[in-house]
């Protein structure tokens, strides 16, 4: 018996250690399944995190956009309004002069020179967000290139307000000499 038992317990504890060997196995097995499940999640959520982030900053892009084009509307809208002040002040200082040539027309030049500079001060304000990238700078190119290069070039206009040394104009010469830069 004693031959018997040294020879069963080689086979029992061989045995006992397949069996702890397939237990190990099956619950490594079932480990690995859950781990593949959890990063099969993760990266759903993953890819779902990355497809929001991606809408919220295409909308934000778009909303972004849409009030730049709102702000470059109302900037087209005031400078319809300056201009049509600035027509209504010219046409009566002409009336006042026809009507009255003897009389001091001082007066409606003085209003036709504020009307000019509140002019001259909404293309200033449009250069500024220009220069410092508040509006579509493409858009407020394409938009505002030849009006501003008028501006610029208008011998009374430029001779009344554009000195290039005494100019309160800095940001409409700077976007000047930006988009017409010296050869």
């Amino acid at each position: 018996m004693n031959e018997l038992a040294i020879n069963i317990i080689p086979i029992i504890i061989s045995t006992f250690a397949i069996i702890l060997s397939l237990l190990s196995l099956i619950i490594s097995y079932r480990r690995l399944k859950t781990d593949k499940k959890r990063l099969e999640n993760t990266s759903k959520s993953s890819q779902e995190a990355l497809n929001m982030a991606k809408e919220a900053n295409f909308l934000a892009v778009k909303a972004t956009d849409n009030i730049m084009a709102s702000s470059e509307k109302k900037l087209r809208a005031m400078l319809n309004n300056a201009i049509s002040e600035i027509t209504n002040a010219a046409i009566d200082l002409e009336d006042f002069k026809k009507s009255r040539p003897n009389e001091d027309s001082s007066l409606r030049k003085k209003v036709l020179n504020a009307k000019i500079e509140a002019w001259l001060n909404i293309y200033e304000n449009a250069c500024n967000l220009y220069l410092t990238g508040n509006v579509n700078r493409e858009r407020f190119k394409k938009n505002y290139k030849s009006e501003i290069e008028n501006l610029i070039k208008n011998s009374k206009i430029r001779k009344n307000y554009f000195d290039p040394f005494s100019s309160k104009y800095e940001n409409i010469l700077s976007v000047f000499k930006e988009w017409n830069p010296p050869n």
